[in-house]
């Protein structure tokens, strides 16, 4: 059976610039837009 997710420990936590709602969130490298306040490090 093939794995298709797996839980990973968030690297960094960014804000983005005039966004009201949303931060860059980083995991194995990859940059991504969540919520703010939703995910920490």
């Amino acid at each position: 059976m093939r794995k298709l997710a797996s839980i990973q420990k968030i690297k960094a936590v960014m804000p983005i610039p005039d966004a009201d709602r949303l931060e860059l969130v980083q995991v194995l490298g990859w940059k991504c837009v969540g919520g703010k306040g939703e995910f920490h490090v």
